[in-house]
């Protein structure tokens, strides 16, 4: 029948027949798709960020559009994916939240971690802060620094005496409203001398 050469030849035209067209036809997506993305002659350098956003921005808005899709405790959880990852971009570099984003892979796994790394950042500031606190104790502790115990007193520390104060028996009423004193009472003097 065949030579051994021509039904490989054959069989490998039967496969490349099978299995192409599927490659053809990603081949021809990927390079529309490199097309729609690059610089035309009618698009300018201006036009080009309006156009393709930034990845950061790209994925706050998949995230927003699929937090619109859910309800209850997952829109809860999406929305604070959302404003989570907001924040981590102010706090961490570019390059490592564009990292995070392209190793995510889709929304969902994406918004799980944004949470993660949401909780590392949250649990490290806590740490540092901590650590700033018990700085602070120990120099207060190293170096006291005296009370200082003549200031006057604030309007409102007044007002609380003031309310603090046992109301005036009549007796006492009495003797003030004559000029005199109780015997147990005295009078603060005017000045102080030390």
């Amino acid at each position: 029948m065949f030579s051994p050469i021509t039904r490989n030849l054959l069989l490998l035209r039967e496969a490349l027949r099978r299995f192409l067209p599927p490659f053809v036809t990603l081949f021809r997506e990927t390079m529309n798709r490199y097309r729609s993305w690059s610089l035309s002659a009618e698009t300018s350098l201006i036009e080009l960020p309006l156009r393709n956003p930034p990845l950061i921005q790209k994925s706050e808005n998949q995230i927003a559009d699929y937090c619109v899709t859910l309800d209850g405790d997952d829109s809860y959880s999406c929305w604070e994916a959302y404003f989570e990852l907001k924040d981590l971009e102010k706090e961490a570099p570019k390059e490592e939240v564009e990292k995070l984003i392209m190793e995510a892979g889709g929304v969902k796994s994406l918004i799980g971690c944004v949470h993660g790394v949401a909780a590392i950042h949250k649990e490290k500031k806590e740490s540092t802060d901590s650590l700033k606190l018990t700085k602070i104790e120990n120099t207060r502790a190293e170096n006291p620094r005296p009370v200082p115990d003549g200031l006057p007193k604030t309007s409102e520390e007044l007002e609380e005496e003031e309310n603090a104060k046992m109301p005036d028996s009549p007796f006492t009423r009495l003797l003030r409203a004559r000029g005199t004193h109780p015997a147990w009472y005295s009078q603060a003097p005017e000045h102080e001398t030390d």
